[in-house]
């Protein structure tokens, strides 16, 4: 009987539209050819077999799967055709993926890549630009589990903390023209699990309490930062510390109040990824990386006293810097890369640095003796490997996309069109 069904679908092309109670749940066009799916099951007992044989189509075929465990009267007949799609196009080996290995959206890689899947979880509508109340952001992230969209743009101006529980998942880019801002005070990923968050701008501003950070995320694990602004911190931008698995990726940290640091502490934190993201107009602490990193096709700019900064700890640290462009801007150093001691132990591959100021972007190979020269321990081989790798451009291709993605980008403001213009004056 399966062999008869097997060679049918073989044999035929052929589209499935099944519906379930709230929409069109599956449609495949050409079984040998890319396709998207929406599923949507109800009352299903085990989902196991779902989610394996998801798994296989999403790498055999290159689709983008949107799954809503629910109830379809349909789910042997939709495990047929995806099986037999996949069977017949695969290896063996493919049968043994598993689908908890999937991003929850396209371009999430990193360590934190797999924040956010496997949840369950409500919507909520931002609806106010209130500092809190029902329809709020504070109201949304008040609670864990939920899905948050926004009906409203504009600032959301804080009069305390911003406390974001877990299992939450942020989609800012879903907020009208112009985006959201949170200023004037902190927001704080505490204590946070599986959480995501996308295309948010985050400035505490002068108004914020003293020695606070814009953005903290603190004894976290599972975190997602992806194309979000982070600037004006009283102390630091960003500060995490004790936290694990978390990628920050496609953002701009920038423009940091404090006359002495500024950009950004990364305290004993362990899987961490940063890639594709802008930092400037940073005095230092771009970043400051006391714990094990992988820093990858970032752009730092205009710093002052010093880019990228080693843990000078008594505690080995590993850092891996791979294809970054360090970019002298009117007010830089010489010094891109420093203040480190032997403890900080940097994988340097493919790195650049411009120092000309000459509005030209033509710099140098930065050697494992400029390593040595700033005093950091230079390690053989990569010490983090992401659970989804990043895909990583030349330096130079970086400086694009990064010109072109970091932040919202979907609405930049004022703010973040002054930080991108100062970058392509490349220092001139």
């Amino acid at each position: 009987m399966y062999l008869m069904v097997i060679a049918f679908f073989v044999l035929i092309k052929c589209t499935f539209i099944l519906k379930t109670k709230d929409y069109l749940c599956l449609l495949i066009n050409e079984i040998h050819k890319p396709i998207n799916i929406e599923l949507k099951f109800e009352n299903i007992e085990s989902n196991n077999i779902v989610n394996n044989i998801l798994y296989i189509v999403q790498f055999i075929y290159n689709i983008t799967l949107y799954v809503d465990l629910g109830g379809c009267n349909m789910l042997k007949k939709i495990i047929t055709v995806l099986s037999c799609a996949a069977i017949l196009a695969s290896p063996i080996s493919a049968v043994t993926m598993n689908a908890k290995t999937l991003p929850l959206f396209k371009g999430a890689e990193g360590c934190g890549a797999l924040a956010g899947t496997n949840l369950t979880t409500t919507t909520y509508h931002v609806t106010n630009l209130n500092d809190s109340g029902k329809g709020s952001l504070r109201d949304a992230v008040n609670e864990p589990n939920r899905t948050i969209v926004f009906d409203v743009a504009g600032t959301i101006n804080l009069k305390s903390e911003l406390a974001f529980k877990s299992n939450l998942i942020i989609n800012g880019q879903t907020a009208p023209k112009g985006g959201i801002t949170v200023t004037g005070e902190s927001s704080s990923f505490n204590k946070s699990q599986n959480d995501v968050i996308r295309y948010i701008r985050f400035r505490e501003g002068v108004t914020g309490g003293e020695q606070k950070c814009s953005l903290y995320i603190d004894n976290a694990k599972n975190i997602m930062v992806d194309h979000v602004s982070i600037e004006f911190g009283k102390w630091d931008n960003l500060h995490m510390e004790n936290s694990s698995d978390v990628t920050i990726q496609y953002s701009i940290i920038a423009d940091g109040i404090h006359s002495q640091y500024s950009g950004a502490i990364l305290q004993e934190c362990d899987n961490l990824s940063i890639h594709h993201c802008l930092w400037a107009d940073n005095r230092t602490r771009n970043p400051k990386a006391k714990s094990n990193l992988q820093f990858a096709n970032n752009i730092i700019y205009n710093w002052e006293v010093c880019g990228f900064v080693g843990g000078h700890s008594s505690e080995d640290h590993y850092q891996d810097l791979l294809s970054n462009y360090f970019i002298s801007g009117n007010k830089s150093s010489s010094t891109f890369i420093g203040e480190c001691t032997s403890s900080d132990h940097i994988y340097n591959s493919n790195n650049y640095f411009d120092g000309n100021k000459d509005g030209v972007l033509n710099g140098r190979l930065i050697t494992n003796n400029d390593i040595s020269k700033a005093q950091a321990t230079v390690q053989a081989s990569p010490y983090v490997i992401p659970i989804v790798p990043i895909t990583l451009q030349d330096p130079t291709q970086a400086y694009n996309t990064v010109l072109n993605e970091a932040g919202d980008s979907l609405n930049r403001d004022s703010e973040d069109l002054s930080v991108i213009g100062k970058l392509k004056s490349l220092g001139k």
